[in-house]
């Protein structure tokens, strides 16, 4: 007897134990609300890649000054959620 697919992404029950499976266990999320988790948990680093096209943008067009103020942001901005995130408590 082969034991090679015991458990299926879609099954409710193990084919082999009839316990069951840990699809039975997982919790389905609607569309939007994995788009607001995604959202929720990237937004920063979205925050960061828009601050470093606009630098870029300011540098492409001369403004290196400017450019080189604005460099700075992106990293500011990823320090600041790490250390709010690492000072979450839940």
């Amino acid at each position: 007897m082969k034991f090679n697919k015991i458990y299926s992404r879609g099954d409710k029950h193990c084919h082999y134990s009839g316990l069951p499976s840990p699809a039975a266990y997982e919790k389905k999320q609607k569309p939007m609300e994995k788009i607001k988790n995604i959202t929720m948990k990237w937004y920063p680093v979205m925050i960061a890649f828009i601050c470093l096209l606009y630098s870029v943008t300011l540098g492409v067009f001369g403004f290196t000054e400017e450019a080189q103020y604005s460099a700075h942001w992106p990293g500011t901005i990823l320090l600041f959620a790490i250390a709010i995130r690492q000072r979450r408590t839940s």
